[in-house]
């Protein structure tokens, strides 16, 4: 299996730039990600951030929930774990995240 690594401490990217890359990349905003809506796309845009905010910087579980908006750690812990299980298995969904790790590990340093 080819799991993603978490970033070390030279690649280590800003939660905040890389939740407002995630909301972008999904033509949504950092609010939009961070607030109550469930609706679907929102909800897999979520997801999907929430796994690239995990593999590009340090935060901890808490942390990510907090970034989220306030959300609990088994939020995030869930969340990371689906996207990273469905990754494993779907060839197109671990392409568009292998696209977005890649991007944003451009997009987002400095």
């Amino acid at each position: 299996m080819d799991r993603v690594p978490n970033a070390s401490h030279a690649q280590a990217l800003d939660p905040e730039r890389v939740l407002a890359f995630g909301a972008a990349a999904h033509w949504l905003s950092a609010s939009d990600l961070t607030g109550r809506d469930r609706h679907q796309s929102v909800t897999e845009a979520r997801l999907l951030t929430m796994w690239l905010v995990r593999r590009t910087t340090r935060l901890s579980y808490p942390q990510i929930g907090q970034l989220f908006g306030g959300r609990d750690n088994s939020t995030a812990v869930t969340a990371v774990a689906g996207i990273e299980d469905r990754r494993q298995v779907d060839a197109d969904l671990r392409a568009h995240l292998d696209g977005l790790l890649a991007r944003a590990l451009e997009e987002c340093r400095g």
